[in-house]
């Protein structure tokens, strides 16, 4: 119904603050700042932020194409991901200057699948391709499964460094990480 309410649970469980608007909001990211701050996304693909104790709680930052698919904060590249739409990649400098970063269109397909490899580091598919996105450098590497098999799930394991992918056709991929060089590249067998 529009509302945003956060709590603070290390006490009392009581709301800290209220906000309140007539979009109906779809996705969130919380910010891990002092200060509460949030990026909320509409079903009508419109980008707010949240921030506690401004005069104006929610302020709108700008349109997407709709529908909002994902929101992700990527603290080592300091900017908030935003896919949209048919496929659309936007990036937003974090506070407390919110502003655009970029935005490309990734391939066509069914919305992508998502996983976090590391703090500055995404995996997502589309189809039969996986691309492993470091936001940081803005270096992509892609991995395709075999005979184009469309990929169903897509998930990190940290433990292992094996990213796993299952196929709509029953088939189970795995890759591990490899680290090279001296600043720790990263590379898959």
């Amino acid at each position: 119904d529009g509302s945003v309410v956060c709590w603070n649970t290390a006490t009392v469980i009581l709301p800290l603050f209220k906000a309140y608007s007539n979009v109906v909001f779809t996705r969130a990211v919380w910010c891990a700042t002092e200060a509460p701050f949030a990026f909320l996304g509409s079903s009508e693909g419109l980008l707010f932020s949240f921030e506690n104790g401004s005069e104006d709680c929610l302020n709108e930052i700008c349109s997407c194409p709709k529908p909002i698919h994902l929101l992700k904060i990527i603290p080592a590249a300091h900017r908030i991901v935003i896919i949209s739409g048919e496929n659309y990649l936007s990036q937003y400098h974090l506070p407390p200057s919110i502003s655009k970063y970029n935005q490309v269109k990734l391939p066509a397909g069914d919305p992508p699948l998502f996983t976090t490899i590391r703090s500055d580091t995404l995996a997502y598919s589309i189809s039969d391709t996986i691309y492993v996105s470091n936001f940081q450098n803005e270096e992509t590497q892609i991995l395709r499964t075999k005979n184009q098999q469309k990929i169903s799930s897509l998930n990190w394991n940290s433990a292992t460094a094996q990213l796993f992918a299952t196929t709509s056709d029953g088939y189970l991929y795995i890759w591990k990480t490899t680290m090279k060089g001296l600043v720790s590249k990263l590379g898959w067998e």
